[in-house]
């Protein structure tokens, strides 16, 4: 299962937990990141806020 994590530098992603913080990779540079939002009827769409 992916995990996606939101910080103060953006939102990343691993597949394994535990991680490290090297392992993480970024899926969008944004800024603060305090949500993630997804719905059923669209596979793979997310909102991070």
């Amino acid at each position: 299962m992916t995990l996606l994590i939101g910080t103060d530098s953006g939102l990343y992603r691993t597949d394994d937990v535990p991680f490290e913080r090297d392992e993480l990779d970024p899926v969008l540079d944004c800024g603060v990141v305090t949500a993630v939002k997804s719905w059923d009827h669209t596979e793979g769409v997310f909102v991070a806020s």
